[in-house]
């Protein structure tokens, strides 16, 4: 059986929030593809399960225009949590040309476990930095 996501989403025609996520709600501020300041759009909020919201959102910026969701959890009936944004762009470890000639391995497997890290994936990333 499908979803039917008619009765779950409210559409932004301006900045305002709702009541499930107040002005003590910690919105976003920084785009996560192109990690710059921002003051997003708010273009959709989606109740995805009873305490879980999803704002779809959208950088401002010229350079960038990508949309990413934020996720929310409501903790009771007057505050929410912001829990991630995504989807995110990640970032790489530079390292000299001295380490790079001796192993080009190494590089690849540290920012591997560094992605991995930026994701949450504490015991992947555990595992690569050793």
């Amino acid at each position: 059986m499908a979803v039917n996501y008619e009765n779950a989403i409210e559409y932004y025609f301006d900045t305002t929030t709702k009541d499930y996520i107040d002005n003590q709600t910690e919105l976003p501020d920084t785009c996560p593809v192109c990690k710059q300041g921002i003051s997003p759009s708010y273009i959709l909020l989606y109740q995805k399960f009873g305490n879980e919201f999803e704002l779809l959102c959208g950088c401002p910026r010229n350079d960038c225009r990508s949309l990413f969701i934020a996720e929310f959890r409501q903790i009771d009936d007057y505050n929410s949590v912001r829990v991630k944004c995504y989807p995110s762009s990640k970032e790489m470890k530079d390292f000299p040309n001295e380490i790079i000639a001796i192993s080009t391995d190494f590089v690849e497997i540290y920012n591997q476990a560094h992605h991995a890290e930026q994701e949450d994936l504490s015991l992947i990333c555990g595992v690569g930095y050793r």
